[in-house]
């Protein structure tokens, strides 16, 4: 799996956790993760074939590592860009101050 896909795979991983914690205390990590995994068409075995090799490569999982962080932060931006009302629009409802 290339350093690309994998960083792609890990961060819809990550997203998909952290989502589904915040919807329930009893989010059943073991079906996210098979989840995530089926629809970037991954087998467990795959990804953690993937995981080992990227972690015995201290350069290439840095590489990923920060791809991951990087498409997060992202993620972060753009839902936070989203959720900003306008600025034109009042946001107490009274108009502005």
């Amino acid at each position: 799996m290339s350093p690309e896909r994998f960083a792609e795979l890990y961060t819809a991983v990550l997203m998909a956790t952290v989502e589904a914690s915040e919807d329930s205390a009893a989010a059943d990590s073991v079906a996210i993760m098979q989840y995530v995994l089926a629809e970037h068409g991954v087998t467990q075995r795959e990804f953690d074939e993937a995981v080992a090799y990227f972690q015995s490569q201290p350069q290439l999982w840095r590489e990923v590592f920060e791809a991951v962080v990087a498409r997060l932060k992202e993620i972060k931006s753009e839902r936070a860009s989203s959720a900003r009302p306008s600025s034109a629009a009042p946001t107490n409802g009274k108009g502005p101050d």
